[in-house]
């Protein structure tokens, strides 16, 4: 969607929301895998934390660039939505 290419002021008004949200999806324990600029590692780590997220960490592209980070969420259940 247009939204993940142009996200807002920061670039990283999507993955926010997903880090926020996407708690009501999972069951715990359950995993976020995020795609990102490379830039922005450090930053969603601190987000992931500061959510409720454990384990965060960051994973290298071919070109050993960090691309995507990990998350587990292994809080209270949220019920699960479906649709």
């Amino acid at each position: 969607p247009r939204q993940s290419l142009v996200s807002g002021p920061t670039g990283l008004e999507a993955l926010c929301r997903i880090i926020k949200e996407s708690p009501h999806w999972l069951r715990a324990p359950g995993w976020l895998i995020l795609e990102h600029a490379h830039d922005q590692a450090r930053t969603l780590a601190t987000l992931l934390r500061a959510n409720g997220w454990q384990d965060a960490a960051g994973y290298p592209d071919v070109g050993g660039e960090t691309q995507g980070t990990f998350a587990a969420w292994l809080g209270h259940p949220v019920p699960i939505h479906r649709g």
